[in-house]
Protein backbone atom coordinates (compact mmCIF):
# COMPACT_ATOMS: atom_id res chain seq x y z
CA UNK A 1 0.00 0.00 0.00
CA UNK A 2 1.36 3.47 -0.87
CA UNK A 3 2.99 5.34 2.01
CA UNK A 4 2.95 9.09 2.70
CA UNK A 5 6.68 9.65 3.19
CA UNK A 6 6.58 13.43 3.72
CA UNK A 7 4.30 16.46 3.75
CA UNK A 8 6.11 19.73 2.97
CA UNK A 9 4.80 23.27 3.18
CA UNK A 10 5.05 25.10 -0.15
CA UNK A 11 7.63 27.89 -0.22
CA UNK A 12 5.69 30.18 -2.60
CA UNK A 13 2.24 29.60 -1.14
CA UNK A 14 2.43 28.65 2.51
CA UNK A 15 -1.29 27.78 2.62
CA UNK A 16 -0.59 24.68 0.52
CA UNK A 17 1.33 21.50 1.25
CA UNK A 18 3.05 19.07 -1.12
CA UNK A 19 2.37 15.41 -0.40
CA UNK A 20 5.04 12.85 -1.28
CA UNK A 21 4.09 9.20 -1.75
CA UNK A 22 6.89 6.64 -1.56
CA UNK A 23 9.42 9.46 -1.92
CA UNK A 24 7.81 11.08 -4.98
CA UNK A 25 5.63 14.20 -5.21
CA UNK A 26 2.05 13.23 -6.11
CA UNK A 27 -0.30 16.07 -5.21
CA UNK A 28 -0.79 19.30 -3.28
CA UNK A 29 -3.49 20.17 -0.73
CA UNK A 30 -4.55 23.27 1.12
CA UNK A 31 -3.94 23.41 4.84
CA UNK A 32 -7.69 23.06 5.49
CA UNK A 33 -7.97 19.99 3.22
CA UNK A 34 -4.95 18.43 4.86
CA UNK A 35 -6.51 18.88 8.31
CA UNK A 36 -9.96 17.73 7.16
CA UNK A 37 -8.58 14.55 5.55
CA UNK A 38 -6.31 13.94 8.55
CA UNK A 39 -3.34 13.03 6.35
CA UNK A 40 -0.03 12.53 8.13
CA UNK A 41 3.49 11.41 7.36
CA UNK A 42 4.21 7.66 7.55
CA UNK A 43 0.54 6.97 6.93
CA UNK A 44 -0.59 4.35 4.41
CA UNK A 45 -3.11 5.36 1.77
CA UNK A 46 -5.14 3.15 -0.56
CA UNK A 47 -4.53 3.33 -4.33
CA UNK A 48 -8.13 4.43 -4.88
CA UNK A 49 -7.72 7.30 -2.44
CA UNK A 50 -4.38 8.21 -3.98
CA UNK A 51 -5.85 8.33 -7.49
CA UNK A 52 -8.74 10.44 -6.18
CA UNK A 53 -6.36 12.96 -4.59
CA UNK A 54 -4.14 13.10 -7.70
CA UNK A 55 -7.18 13.72 -9.92
CA UNK A 56 -8.53 16.43 -7.63
CA UNK A 57 -5.09 18.06 -7.47
CA UNK A 58 -4.94 18.09 -11.27
CA UNK A 59 -8.37 19.76 -11.46
CA UNK A 60 -7.45 22.38 -8.86
CA UNK A 61 -4.19 23.16 -10.62
CA UNK A 62 -5.90 23.42 -14.02
CA UNK A 63 -8.61 25.62 -12.53
CA UNK A 64 -6.08 28.03 -11.01
CA UNK A 65 -4.24 28.23 -14.32
CA UNK A 66 -7.46 28.78 -16.31
CA UNK A 67 -8.63 31.60 -14.05
CA UNK A 68 -5.17 33.17 -14.23
CA UNK A 69 -5.57 33.22 -18.03
CA UNK A 70 -9.08 34.71 -17.72
CA UNK A 71 -7.76 37.49 -15.49
CA UNK A 72 -5.39 38.62 -18.24
CA UNK A 73 -7.49 38.28 -21.42
CA UNK A 74 -10.31 36.33 -23.04
CA UNK A 75 -9.62 33.21 -25.09
CA UNK A 76 -11.66 31.07 -27.44
CA UNK A 77 -12.60 27.56 -26.36
CA UNK A 78 -10.01 26.01 -28.70
CA UNK A 79 -7.31 28.38 -27.44
CA UNK A 80 -8.12 27.45 -23.83
CA UNK A 81 -7.89 23.75 -24.71
CA UNK A 82 -4.57 24.31 -26.46
CA UNK A 83 -3.09 26.14 -23.48
CA UNK A 84 -4.27 23.48 -21.01
CA UNK A 85 -2.91 20.73 -23.27
CA UNK A 86 0.46 22.52 -23.37
CA UNK A 87 0.52 22.22 -19.58
CA UNK A 88 0.02 18.43 -19.95
CA UNK A 89 -3.29 18.30 -18.06
CA UNK A 90 -5.30 15.09 -18.63
CA UNK A 91 -8.12 15.23 -21.17
CA UNK A 92 -10.80 14.57 -18.51
CA UNK A 93 -9.48 17.46 -16.42
CA UNK A 94 -9.45 19.80 -19.44
CA UNK A 95 -13.04 18.89 -20.36
CA UNK A 96 -14.18 19.55 -16.80
CA UNK A 97 -12.51 22.97 -16.69
CA UNK A 98 -13.87 23.97 -20.10
CA UNK A 99 -17.43 23.12 -19.02
CA UNK A 100 -16.93 25.10 -15.84
CA UNK A 101 -15.69 28.14 -17.79
CA UNK A 102 -18.70 27.89 -20.09
CA UNK A 103 -21.07 27.70 -17.13
CA UNK A 104 -19.67 30.91 -15.67
CA UNK A 105 -19.74 32.65 -19.09
CA UNK A 106 -15.95 32.93 -19.38
CA UNK A 107 -16.20 31.20 -22.75
CA UNK A 108 -18.61 32.66 -25.28
CA UNK A 109 -16.89 32.37 -28.64
CA UNK A 110 -19.44 34.35 -30.66
CA UNK A 111 -19.27 37.45 -28.49
CA UNK A 112 -15.54 37.07 -27.95
CA UNK A 113 -14.79 36.85 -31.66
CA UNK A 114 -16.98 39.87 -32.42
CA UNK A 115 -15.32 42.05 -29.76
CA UNK A 116 -11.89 40.87 -30.91
CA UNK A 117 -12.67 41.61 -34.59
CA UNK A 118 -14.29 44.97 -33.85
CA UNK A 119 -11.28 46.07 -31.84
CA UNK A 120 -8.99 44.97 -34.68
CA UNK A 121 -10.70 46.95 -37.45
CA UNK A 122 -11.12 50.04 -35.25
CA UNK A 123 -7.46 50.18 -34.23
CA UNK A 124 -6.01 48.94 -37.52
CA UNK A 125 -8.43 49.17 -40.48
CA UNK A 126 -8.24 45.98 -42.53
CA UNK A 127 -10.15 44.10 -45.18
CA UNK A 128 -12.12 40.91 -44.97
CA UNK A 129 -9.25 38.64 -46.09
CA UNK A 130 -6.80 39.92 -43.48
CA UNK A 131 -9.33 39.78 -40.66
CA UNK A 132 -10.40 36.28 -41.67
CA UNK A 133 -6.78 35.09 -41.53
CA UNK A 134 -6.23 36.62 -38.11
CA UNK A 135 -9.40 35.02 -36.73
CA UNK A 136 -8.33 31.61 -38.06
CA UNK A 137 -4.97 32.10 -36.34
CA UNK A 138 -6.84 32.60 -33.06
CA UNK A 139 -8.38 29.14 -33.48
CA UNK A 140 -11.99 30.30 -33.66
CA UNK A 141 -14.51 27.96 -35.27
CA UNK A 142 -15.10 28.41 -39.01
CA UNK A 143 -18.86 28.96 -38.61
CA UNK A 144 -18.28 31.61 -35.94
CA UNK A 145 -15.72 33.34 -38.17
CA UNK A 146 -18.13 33.50 -41.12
CA UNK A 147 -20.89 34.91 -38.93
CA UNK A 148 -18.51 37.45 -37.42
CA UNK A 149 -17.21 38.64 -40.81
CA UNK A 150 -20.76 39.28 -42.01
CA UNK A 151 -21.56 41.17 -38.83
CA UNK A 152 -18.37 43.27 -38.92
CA UNK A 153 -18.56 44.25 -42.60
CA UNK A 154 -22.22 45.12 -42.26
CA UNK A 155 -21.32 47.47 -39.44
CA UNK A 156 -18.13 48.78 -41.08
CA UNK A 157 -17.97 49.73 -44.77
CA UNK A 158 -14.88 48.02 -46.22
CA UNK A 159 -14.23 50.83 -48.71
CA UNK A 160 -14.23 53.42 -45.92
CA UNK A 161 -11.87 51.24 -43.88
CA UNK A 162 -9.47 51.17 -46.86
CA UNK A 163 -9.63 54.97 -47.14
CA UNK A 164 -8.87 55.35 -43.42
CA UNK A 165 -5.94 52.94 -43.70
CA UNK A 166 -4.43 54.91 -46.61
CA UNK A 167 -5.01 58.27 -44.93
CA UNK A 168 -3.30 57.08 -41.74
CA UNK A 169 -0.32 55.47 -43.51
CA UNK A 170 0.30 57.94 -46.37
CA UNK A 171 -1.05 61.19 -44.91
CA UNK A 172 2.03 63.31 -45.78
CA UNK A 173 2.80 61.57 -49.07
CA UNK A 174 -0.63 62.14 -50.64
CA UNK A 175 0.32 65.74 -51.45
CA UNK A 176 2.86 64.47 -53.98
CA UNK A 177 1.33 61.49 -55.76
CA UNK A 178 3.27 59.60 -58.43
CA UNK A 179 3.11 56.08 -59.85
CA UNK A 180 5.65 54.86 -57.32
CA UNK A 181 3.44 55.99 -54.45
CA UNK A 182 0.37 54.41 -56.06
CA UNK A 183 2.20 51.10 -56.26
CA UNK A 184 3.10 51.35 -52.55
CA UNK A 185 -0.54 52.10 -51.71
CA UNK A 186 -1.67 49.13 -53.83
CA UNK A 187 0.73 46.74 -52.04
CA UNK A 188 -0.15 48.19 -48.66
CA UNK A 189 -3.88 47.63 -49.17
CA UNK A 190 -3.23 44.10 -50.41
CA UNK A 191 -1.28 43.39 -47.21
CA UNK A 192 -4.22 44.73 -45.20
CA UNK A 193 -6.53 42.20 -46.87
CA UNK A 194 -8.63 44.44 -49.10
CA UNK A 195 -9.93 43.00 -52.37
CA UNK A 196 -8.89 44.22 -55.83
CA UNK A 197 -12.16 46.07 -56.52
CA UNK A 198 -11.77 48.21 -53.42
CA UNK A 199 -8.06 48.79 -54.11
CA UNK A 200 -8.75 49.81 -57.72
CA UNK A 201 -11.43 52.25 -56.56
CA UNK A 202 -9.00 53.82 -54.10
CA UNK A 203 -6.23 54.12 -56.70
CA UNK A 204 -8.69 55.53 -59.26
CA UNK A 205 -9.94 58.11 -56.77
CA UNK A 206 -6.38 59.22 -55.90
CA UNK A 207 -5.50 59.55 -59.61
CA UNK A 208 -8.60 61.66 -60.27
CA UNK A 209 -7.80 63.95 -57.35
CA UNK A 210 -4.25 64.34 -58.67
CA UNK A 211 -5.54 65.36 -62.12
CA UNK A 212 -7.89 67.92 -60.53
CA UNK A 213 -4.98 69.42 -58.61
CA UNK A 214 -2.88 69.57 -61.79
CA UNK A 215 -5.69 71.33 -63.68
Amino acid sequence: MPLITSIVQNKKNKKFYSVFIDGKFRFSLSENDLTFLDLKENQNISKDKLNQFVEEYSIQKARRYAYLLVSKKLYSKNKFIEKLQNKKFPEETINKIIEELKEYKYINDRELIYEYAKNKVELKPMGRYRLQRELFNQRFKEDDIKECLERIYTEFDEGELAQKAVAARFKKSLDNVDEGLLKKINNFLLSRGFNYDIINDIIKSIRENRRKDED
